[in-house]
């Protein structure tokens, strides 16, 4: 067995996966005033949600990778579209 083997990696990587994934959606707003404080005064935090990743692949630019965890959170003032446009969220 190689041990630098891309599927003997990803099979390593899986229990600690699932734990930081809950972490990350459970504590979201949290980190991102601790480690982002000026972002996170334009960020409505409390509206935040996670993607769900099958629509976050479904964003695809032809060199695009598949993300494992996306956040939508809206802004506090967002600035006014661009003429016929809907506003835009921000994803982090």
């Amino acid at each position: 067995m190689n041990r630098s083997d891309p599927e003997h990696l990803a099979a390593a990587a899986q229990p600690h996966d699932a734990f930081f994934k809950s972490l990350f959606e459970n504590f979201f707003a949290d980190l991102i005033q601790i480690a982002a404080p000026d972002v996170a005064t334009g960020l409505d935090l409390a509206r935040s949600k996670s993607v769900d990743t099958v629509l976050a692949a479904g964003l695809g630019q032809p060199h695009s990778a598949e993300v494992d965890l996306l956040f939508s959170v809206p802004l506090r003032d967002p600035p006014p579209p661009p003429d016929g446009e809907d506003p835009a969220e921000q994803l982090i």
